[in-house]
């Protein structure tokens, strides 16, 4: 699903990418609601002007893993002789955040190309969350894992959000600062592995911050 999406708008870009474009990029980070630590990562950003107040987006962040606590899984001896029958083994989960959205942004003041200005727009995003188990040593030769334990598993969440910022423009580009409120309107979760790193890592409130620059390019 993220590779088709990722296509999507990459052909999307292709598509529409005439007169005015801003191509850009910059450093994001990701604060789920209830979820001590935030995420760190990047973004890329094509940006499309309609007139001189408002514009098309799409953007692309991909944000860095958390890891949680140990919690244990058990595995089952495979001859009835090993003692212990049933054995604790450790285990990490981790989890991450990648997202895909699109939006409209009103510009203020001086508008879109021109000198210092305020923007606000909304936009609907999908997040891909990857959770992974990294399980402990065990004695793989006497004991198995116990069935129903994957070590990988996705969510995919639809969200839709509000977001507001400020930009200034330079004879070499523009700089802009960004906060972004959403809420997820639905969870699909692989497995039950995705379901514990959703519980621990995830929410449906995400508060997101960009700081970025990008280029004006005619066609």
């Amino acid at each position: 699903m993220k590779a088709i999406l990722s296509i999507l708008f990459v052909g999307l870009l292709t598509t529409i990418s005439f007169g005015q474009t801003a191509l850009g990029g910059g450093f994001s980070m990701l604060k789920a609601f209830g979820v001590k630590a935030p995420y760190f990562g990047g973004h890329i950003l094509a940006e499309f002007p309609v007139d001189e107040y408002a514009s098309f987006y799409g953007k692309v962040t991909f944000y860095g893993k958390q890891t949680g606590e140990n919690f244990p899984v058990y595995a089952d001896a495979i001859n009835f002789n090993t003692s212990p029958s049933l054995l604790e083994v450790d285990t990490k989960t981790t989890f991450n955040y990648t997202t895909i959205e699109g939006g409209r942004r009103l510009y203020f003041g001086n508008g879109y190309d021109f000198g210092f200005a305020p923007y606000g727009g909304t936009h609907l995003m999908a997040i891909f969350n990857t959770s992974k188990v990294e399980i402990g040593d065990y004695d793989k030769s006497l004991y198995r894992l116990q069935s129903g334990q994957e070590s990988k598993g996705n969510v995919f969440n639809l969200a839709f959000g509000l977001s507001g910022g400020v930009k200034n423009d330079f004879s070499w580009g523009t700089l802009y600062f960004e906060a972004s409120f959403d809420y997820a309107i639905l969870a699909f979760p692989s497995n039950q592995t995705a379901v514990n790193g959703y519980e621990q890592f995830g929410s449906p409130l995400l508060f997101t911050f960009a700081l970025g620059y990008k280029k004006n390019i005619f066609f």
